[in-house]
């Protein structure tokens, strides 16, 4: 589906975050449980601390500060890890591989550009640590000379910092060609959407541009309703694609100047349907079925091919029936000519709770 890929990196970072809290909440709280037993009350209210940051980051990520978020779980795992090795063995830990851990899931939850602020912070936590640990503050002291350990354990978070920031570098561009060829196969689709259309429009006699007209207006009273870009999308894709389902009707009946007889109008009302099966096959029109299969469905269930009745229509094919009836109304047909504005507005104003929706009505005619 168009619009998945484009959100790709977004909808990871976001997976990282959430299962990063929920991890760090549940290991927080067995170690407060094994700290409890332990009577170790200082380690146990240190880690109640950090699951509480984690439980304030969990709401900010459902109310949507995704950054803050990470922040807060980046900011937790790293007091953890330091405090695990200013209780544990100092430089000696085994916790010191926490660091590059916190430095790559850091990155992965912010971006690359917070490597070196995220390697800094790592650095100075881990010289906090072997500073105190020098000057005895630790149960477990070192020499001055072992205190330059830090230099090389320094630079292996380094390396394994730009080893990451050139990781996610790639991963980055990768999403970015992704981006530009979704994009490139978007202009595709719509292109040969609208290459259709208008062919539809030409068999269809004395509607050259119909199609354009009502995909404009429908944007625009889609807009008033708050749908989101991708509903916009797949609103156009069944505006463009609304009489499609005409390819199966003959000519002699699509093109007659007169009045049809009722054996016709039964061969009109198929359309819908057979629109339905041409674009049930094309995975991507899926979504864009709406219009084509609905928009002759009335308010109050005298429409057809399904007799929905009141919001059982979907709202696009709602809003795609009040424009397609203005269109209609006010270009010429083989049958009529042309009605005025003012005799269109008033017709749809009075089909308001019959054919049409009367909320869809109300902001049309406000327009």
């Amino acid at each position: 589906m168009l619009g998945r890929y484009t959100d790709y990196g977004e909808e990871q970072r976001s997976k990282i975050l959430r299962v990063t809290i929920w991890v760090t909440i549940i290991a927080s709280l067995v170690f407060a449980v094994f700290n409890f037993n332990l009577s170790s009350w200082q380690s146990f209210g240190v880690i109640i601390a950090t699951t509480g940051v984690c439980l304030v980051a969990l709401l900010a990520r459902y109310k949507g500060h995704a950054n803050l978020a990470s922040i807060l779980i980046c900011v937790s795992v790293l007091f953890a890890v330091t405090y695990s090795i200013y209780d544990g063995d100092g430089l000696l830990d085994p916790g010191i591989v926490g660091y590059p851990l916190f430095v790559l899931l850091g990155t992965m939850l912010l971006d690359k550009r917070y490597t070196f602020w995220l390697t800094l912070a790592a650095i100075l936590c881990l010289s906090f640590v072997g500073v105190m640990q020098s000057q005895g503050n630790l149960h477990l002291t070192i020499h001055t000379n072992d205190a330059w350990n830090l230099v090389p354990i320094s630079i292996f978070l380094v390396a394994g910092a730009l080893v990451v920031w050139v990781i996610l570098d790639g991963m980055q561009k990768n999403y970015e060609q992704v981006r530009v060829s979704e994009i490139e196969l978007r202009k595709s689709y719509e292109l040969t959407i609208q290459g259709l259309s208008k062919a539809l429009d030409k068999r269809d006699f004395g509607t050259g541009g119909h199609s354009r007209q009502v995909v404009e207006l429908s944007e625009k009273l889609a807009r008033a309703f708050s749908f989101s870009e991708e509903e916009m999308l797949y609103l156009r894709y069944g505006a463009y694609l609304h009489d499609i389902g005409k390819i199966g009707i003959p000519d002699a009946i699509l093109n007659k100047p007169g009045p049809l007889t009722a054996e016709e109008w039964d061969v009109m009302h198929t359309h819908p349907l057979m629109a339905e099966d041409i674009l049930e096959a094309i995975p991507f029109l899926r979504l864009a079925l709406d219009i084509p299969k609905y928009h002759h469905e009335h308010w109050d269930g005298t429409g057809y091919p399904s007799h929905l009745k009141g919001t059982q229509i979907p709202l696009s094919a709602r809003i795609f029936a009040v424009v397609d009836v203005w269109d209609a109304l006010t270009n010429i047909r083989p049958y009529r000519a042309a009605w005025s504005k003012d005799q269109a507005r008033e017709y749809i104003e009075e089909q308001a709770g019959k054919h049409f929706d009367p909320d869809v009505v109300k902001m049309f005619l406000d327009f």
